[in-house]
C-alpha cells in the first residue's frame, strides 16, 4: 500500500513521464503501461533507486498496474491530462514545471528523472504491438532458491524472459525491494503538491 507522499510522487513522475513522451506520441494504455513498467523496472533492478510506486503483474501485453491506471485516471479527473489524447493540459504542464526545483542538487532525484527520459527515448519510437515484444524479451533474474546455501551448492542465477512469466503473476512489488535511494520532494513541495495532486 503506497503512502500519500509515494502516489504524489508517483502522479507527479507519471506527468514528468508523460511530457517526455510527448514527441513520440502514446496510442493507448498498452504502451502508455509498457514505458511506466520499463522505467520502474530499470530504476528498482538497474540502478537500486525508487521513484515509481506501482506494482505491476505480467498481463497479455507486458506488465500491468492497477494503481498505475487508477492515478491516470485520477489526474484525467482532474483535468491535468487529456486521457483520449495521452498528453498534458496547461494545468499539467504547470505542475511539471515544479520538476527542475524538485531535482536540483538532489542526485538519486537526478538520477530517476534521466532513467525515466532514457527509458522513453529508448522506447517512445514503438507503438503498443510493437512495445509488447521488446518488453517480453527482457529477463527477469529469479531468486535463489532457499536450500541451495544449505546444500552448499553454487548455483548460477537463472533468469526468465517476461514473455515466459506466467498471467497474473506478480513482476513488480517494489514495497519487497530495498534500494538506498528514493526521489524524495522537500517538505514544503510535498505539502503544496499535495494539496493539488491527491
Amino acid at each position: 500500500m503506497r503512502s500519500s507522499a509515494e502516489t504524489i510522487v508517483d502522479r507527479l513522475l507519471l506527468l514528468f513521464l508523460l511530457k517526455t513522451a510527448a514527441p513520440y506520441g502514446i496510442d493507448g494504455d498498452v504502451k502508455f503501461q509498457q514505458l511506466v513498467f520499463l522505467s520502474e523496472l530499470q530504476m528498482l533492478y538497474g540502478r537500486q533507486c525508487k521513484g515509481f510506486h506501482y506494482r505491476f503483474f505480467r498481463y497479455a501485453y507486458g506488465g500491468y498496474s492497477k494503481d498505475l491506471q487508477d492515478d491516470f485516471v485520477a489526474l484525467g479527473a482532474k483535468k491535468f491530462l487529456d486521457p483520449a489524447a495521452w498528453k498534458l493540459t496547461p494545468a499539467g504542464e504547470t505542475v511539471v514545471k515544479v520538476m527542475p526545483n524538485a531535482v536540483k542538487g538532489q542526485s538519486h532525484n537526478e538520477d530517476i528523472v534521466a532513467i525515466i527520459q532514457d527509458i522513453v527515448k529508448a522506447y517512445g519510437r514503438f507503438d503498443s504491438s510493437t512495445i509488447v515484444p521488446e518488453v517480453e524479451k527482457i529477463e527477469l533474474i529469479l531468486p535463489e532458491k532457499a536450500d541451495a546455501a544449505a546444500e552448499g551448492v553454487v548455483h548460477q542465477q537463472e533468469s526468465l524472459p517476461i514473455g515466459h512469466v506466467s498471467f497474473h503473476a506478480h513482476l513488480l512489488v517494489p514495497e519487497r525491494i530495498e534500494t538506498s535511494k528514493e526521489f524524495k520532494l522537500k517538505d514544503d513541495l510535498l505539502a503544496v503538491l499535495q494539496d493539488i495532486l491527491k
